[in-house]
């Protein structure tokens, strides 16, 4: 542990989640303890726990940081419809395949999904979340869509990714992945379709 500098409570907050990130990354959720993270950081321990009182609470903030990724918010609204659903379904299909320590972090936030209801808790309230910016983002580039059934279809096209990601994530399938990205894509935009 380092020697202990006074810093403003935002600054204090953002190197526990940046330590916690690295020590998650490390280690794993399951296995990293608080005192762990307390080690990464130039806090007390006392000092640590007046900001976090569990690794649960730390793993959450993390994630939270991480889950604002709007994949819609650089598409052009001036193109025609289905050129503009094409883009969005391209760019889903490309993130599945990408190795990021976001993705890292929520491949192990799923692992305690199975097991713990305040992980399945987190993560209605996060699928919830990301599935509201992205029918907004949606609804900007594309003003005459109904927004009910968007939400319907995103809502299904999001659960069918993550069972993709995950599974692509889980067993390295990538090379598997990018053969067959073209169908990924048609996969989403079938879904996406009559919008």
């Amino acid at each position: 542990m380092g020697k202990f500098i006074k810093k403003p409570r935002e600054e204090r907050i953002e190197e526990i989640l940046n330590a916690a990130t690295e020590v998650f990354l490390k280690k794993g959720y399951h296995n990293t303890t608080m005192e762990d993270i307390i080690n990464a950081t130039t806090l007390s321990k006392g000092g640590f726990y007046y900001y976090f009182k569990s690794t649960k609470e730390i793993f959450f903030r993390v994630l939270d940081r991480t889950s604002n990724i709007d994949i819609v918010e650089n598409i052009d609204k001036n193109n025609p419809k289905k050129e503009i659903i094409n883009e969005i379904c391209e760019k889903l299909a490309q993130t599945m395949l990408e190795r990021f320590d976001e993705r890292t972090l929520y491949m192990m936030s799923i692992t305690e999904f199975i097991n713990d209801p305040d992980f399945r808790k987190y993560h209605a309230k996060m699928e919830e979340r990301y599935l509201r910016m992205m029918e907004k983002s949606m609804l900007e580039k594309l003003p005459d869509i109904d927004p009910v059934i968007l939400g319907e279809k995103l809502k299904f096209m999001v659960s069918i990714y993550n069972a993709l990601a995950f599974y692509c994530y889980m067993y390295q399938e990538e090379d598997l992945y990018e053969r067959n990205i073209d169908q990924i894509k048609n996969i989403f935009v079938q879904i996406l379709s009559g919008i």
